[in-house]
């Protein structure tokens, strides 16, 4: 093969000759998608005698689409061509949309696209709790610690994935995400719009949700009148704001039997509402010792499912 000149030579030996005209190999030559150009066949030699044949040059690909699948939001679609020459075929991926996320007139973020629940995994629906739903996430395994947390509390509507498959069990929630979690198990009591907070406009998904965190002093901000809504929630604030959760529905506090080991690494402000969450197992003895770190989807599904069904993991 001569890559240069761009020709290949072919040759053929045997220990009888072979008649004149006889089909030795068939050869068959195919475009890669996007190629262009001729290809020629010329003369042969059979023994001491050369045979010339007429050339030939080979038809290109006449493409026509001939099956289509438009992709979606979360899958891709493709393009079937076949050509009209040979019928040889061919394929075009069309890749996956993606969503298109918009605030409808609830304050709910949903894709303009297709209508799917963007309002970071927590569902806005009412919908009776169904036990026979099967839990659709791959990331969370019946041997994880949290698959009860996370299978009751997407059974009763309260929390959702990040995706159709995949629940983020290591990833962060926002304060915002939290609060609002609360207010969906709430019952969503209607609230009017005051600003509390500098930092929480109105008419965001989560406006109602801190709106109403707020008037029950359930929530009081990180200072100078901003509550952070896009910020991490930690340890340390998840078991301050599930406790006073707790206070305006009417639990009785206890003190805890047991302090909090002086290593543990607590702000001063929250060294209550950490050892109380410890004690109540809403908070293990590892989360406690360590409040200010930032909690994962998992330890928040944990802690809510713990306060709902007193049933620490």
């Amino acid at each position: 093969m001569d890559e240069t000149a761009g020709e290949i030579t072919f040759a053929f030996a045997a220990a009888e000759a072979y008649e004149a005209g006889k089909t030795l190999a068939t050869l068959t030559f195919r475009y890669r998608s996007g190629c262009e150009g001729d290809v020629t066949l010329s003369t042969a030699e059979r023994n001491d005698e050369t045979v010339t044949g007429d050339s030939k040059e080979l038809p290109l690909h006449e493409w026509v689409a001939s099956e289509r699948k438009e992709p979606t939001c979360t899958q891709s679609g493709y393009i079937k061509y076949t050509c009209t020459t040979c019928t040889e075929t061919r394929t075009e991926i069309l890749p996956a949309l993606g969503h298109q996320p918009i605030v409808d007139r609830d304050g709910n973020r949903v894709c303009a696209r297709c209508g799917a629940d963007l309002n970071f995994g927590i569902r806005h629906d009412d919908a009776a709790s169904d036990s026979t739903k099967k839990l659709p996430f791959t990331d969370v395994k019946p041997s994880d610690a949290c698959y009860d947390a996370v299978k009751y509390l997407y059974e009763k509507n309260i929390m959702n994935g990040i995706g159709y498959t995949r629940f983020g069990p290591n990833e962060a929630l926002t304060r915002a995400m939290v609060v609002t979690i609360l207010y969906r198990m709430d019952g969503k009591e209607a609230v009017s719009f005051k600003g509390v907070f500098t930092d929480v406009p109105g008419g965001k998904w989560y406006s109602d949700a801190v709106e109403w965190a707020a008037k029950h002093d359930i929530v009081n901000g990180v200072g100078s009148g901003k509550f952070d809504p896009n910020g991490e929630i930690t340890r340390e604030q998840l078991a301050a704001i599930i406790k006073r959760y707790a206070e305006y529905k009417g639990v009785t506090i206890y003190e805890p039997t047991s302090a909090l080991a002086p290593t543990a690494n607590v702000s001063a402000w929250a060294k209550d509402n950490v050892a109380w969450a410890a004690a109540e197992g809403i908070l293990s003895a590892t989360q406690a010792a360590n409040a200010v770190k930032s909690a994962t989807r998992a330890e928040v599904a944990m802690a809510m499912y713990t306060y709902l069904t007193k049933k620490a993991k």
